[in-house]
């Protein structure tokens, strides 16, 4: 999979957004099912579900983001961040390792 660990945060995010946007659609469309409660309640309680499960996926990713390693790429120069031993460089999408058996081979 030729898929940064960057991205899958960033896509992790997108979702957890979406499901915020989601939450609150759905909360506020029960307001027009107010003559029935059962309706009501099953969106209200859905989307409170969502809002609360996006909240506590943010929380984990930022949690994960604060400690990832800071370095600089040997292509572009830029500095980029790392979350495992093997990664991707955010900008040039090359390569980057901080096991030293690894330096100059394909990984």
């Amino acid at each position: 999979m030729n898929l940064s660990f960057k991205k899958r945060i960033n896509k992790l995010r997108n979702l957890s957004l979406l499901s915020i946007v989601i939450g609150f659609l759905l909360i506020y469309l029960g307001i027009f099912f107010t003559s029935s409660m059962l309706i009501l309640s099953f969106l209200t309680g859905i989307g409170f579900l969502l809002i609360i499960g996006s909240t506590i996926s943010f929380f984990i990713l930022g949690i994960y983001e604060g400690k990832a390693l800071t370095v600089k790429c040997p292509h572009c120069r830029k500095p980029t961040k790392m979350y495992k031993k093997i990664d991707y460089c955010m900008h040039c999408n090359e390569h980057i390792t901080t096991v030293p058996e690894y330096h100059g081979k394909e990984i």
